[in-house]
């Protein structure tokens, strides 16, 4: 008995050892990807500077016909949001020590889809897809986390344009029924 109780004992104690050193060496993996990635971000945000200032300056002359005009102004808000999403990777681990908090601000929802959907018209354009966007008229306002409701609208416009095929058509209304508001993007042609 006493000498199946110490083999017991001394197996559980090395089970608990390893889990112990696997934990340990989970963190580590995390916490070093968490220091590439807070790195990359570091290096990425310095070439979007470098070319959202010359960009800006080009935007400001103004000696463009209008298509070129939207074209660098479709260019100067990716950059912003590219931009955006490395100073997010830069405050990751504050977030992740503080734990994830909205900052909820009282906001017009509709120019914050439509300046998402501004972003993607390019791209729709080019996979020559046909697009419209329908919002309504005296603007949507409700408090969200800008941020995390860019995401979201963004992710769902990208999902929108990637499968839809080339010639088609997507159409993204935005509709009001009393306290409630829905976002809908269908596909006419292919029936959704």
């Amino acid at each position: 008995f006493v000498y199946r109780y110490v083999v017991q004992r001394s197996e559980m104690l090395r089970r608990i050892a390893m889990s112990k050193f696997e934990f340990e060496k989970e963190k580590e993996l995390y916490l070093s990807k968490i220091t590439f990635f807070t790195n990359v971000a570091h290096e990425i945000r310095t070439p979007l500077a470098l070319i959202k200032a010359p960009l800006k300056d080009i935007i400001d002359r103004k000696d463009y016909d209008r298509e070129t005009g939207n074209d660098l102004t479709i260019m100067d808000k990716n950059v912003s949001r590219l931009l955006n999403l490395a100073n997010q990777l830069l405050d990751f681990r504050k977030a992740e020590k503080d734990g994830l908090k909205l900052n909820l601000e009282y906001s017009d929802i509709s120019l914050l889809i439509n300046e998402v959907y501004i972003r993607f018209t390019s791209l729709m354009d080019k996979r020559d897809i046909s697009h419209s966007l329908s919002l309504p008229e005296h603007g949507l306002w409700a408090y969200v986390d800008k941020e995390s409701f860019t995401k979201i609208i963004s992710n769902l416009i990208n999902n929108a344009v990637k499968y839809c095929d080339p010639g088609g058509e997507i159409d993204f209304t935005i509709t009001r029924r009393g306290r409630l508001a829905s976002i809908i993007v269908s596909n006419p042609c292919a029936g959704l």
